[in-house]
């Protein structure tokens, strides 16, 4: 046995879907970590599929492959048309392809992709119940235990769909929830719109919490926003007028206005602000670089 202190972590880069706010999100090395399972559960008009084919086409540098067990691949082709595939990397295959999932789970050993995403677990189910005899729980659990040892085995990612009854209840055993390695859950608020990705109770890739999304341009794009960003968005202010007013409520309750030095420091702040705003840097990068900013003033002219 060894001490904590003698153990060494080891961090593994994540495979970057091309939304910062997302990938910051769903894990704390930004992007979904190899071999994981993400259990993805949505009420009716999330866009469980509409996302994770945008996933597809924004993830051209890694082979991906979405199995339709819930309609046909030329029904999510038709459905998805605004979201073209401008690359050779993202595949779609349903029943006709692979008759039984078995089928499927043995073509992704041998053709190896790195994204795996099967919608949904109840239909990829019903092959085992139909040809092999189990109850549609045991027949769950079954593509659950096939989908983690391939991840396992191959360092993929695996997005397993999980589909909901009317009543916004996952009809299947609890377990399955829990036993992926994190669950992410998308709803759409049916009177405002709105839309929200959280990760209620489980996340062994990061932290649990909530992002907001929507999707522009007649389903073309996504943007996700982090709470702060979407408050911002709704109240009308600009990120960047949102950063400011942070900054602003921060020094009137920590810096005395009265301290020597205090006009020069506010000076030389806004000045440095105003250049900071003009760098072609993300929001995420905007905000850190001001938190940076305001620490070093302090310190220069000794207002701590």
């Amino acid at each position: 046995m060894r001490k904590y202190s003698e153990v060494e972590t080891i961090s593994t880069p994540g495979y970057k879907t091309g939304f910062e706010v997302f990938d910051n999100f769903i894990s704390d090395e930004g992007g979904l970590i190899p071999a994981n399972l993400l259990v993805l559960t949505g009420t009716s008009g999330a866009g469980k599929t509409t996302l994770a084919k945008k996933f597809q086409q924004t993830m051209s540098g890694i082979k991906s492959v979405l199995f339709c067990k819930e309609s046909y691949a030329s029904s999510v082709k038709k459905q998805t048309l605004r979201i073209p595939m401008t690359h050779d990397n993202g595949f779609v295959a349903d029943e006709t392809d692979y008759p039984h999932f078995k089928d499927f789970m043995a073509d992704i050993y041998e053709k190896e992709p790195k994204l795996v995403i099967v919608d949904s677990v109840q239909q990829a189910a019903k092959d085992y119940v139909k040809y092999d005899d189990m109850s549609l729980n045991a027949a769950m659990m079954k593509v659950l235990e096939e989908l983690y040892t391939w991840k396992d085995k191959t360092g993929g990612f695996v997005i397993l769909i999980c589909q909901l009854n009317k009543d916004g209840q996952f009809n299947g055993p609890a377990g399955l929830i829990f036993d992926g390695d994190a669950h992410l859950h998308l709803e759409r608020n049916p009177k405002t719109g709105n839309r929200t990705a959280e990760t209620p109770g489980k996340n062994r890739m990061g932290e649990c919490g909530m992002i907001h999304y929507e999707f522009t341009n007649c389903e073309e794009n996504v943007k996700f926003y982090t709470e702060e960003q979407w408050n911002a968005k709704k109240s009308g202010v600009s990120f960047s007028d949102f950063i400011q007013g942070t900054i602003n409520a921060y020094l009137t309750s920590c810096v005395n206005s009265k301290s020597v030095g205090y006009k020069e420091f506010y000076a030389e702040l806004n000045k440095e602000y105003k250049k900071l705003g003009k760098q072609q840097i993300s929001q995420m990068e905007m905000t850190l670089e001001a938190i940076r900013l305001i620490d070093s003033l302090v310190k220069k002219y000794d207002l701590v």
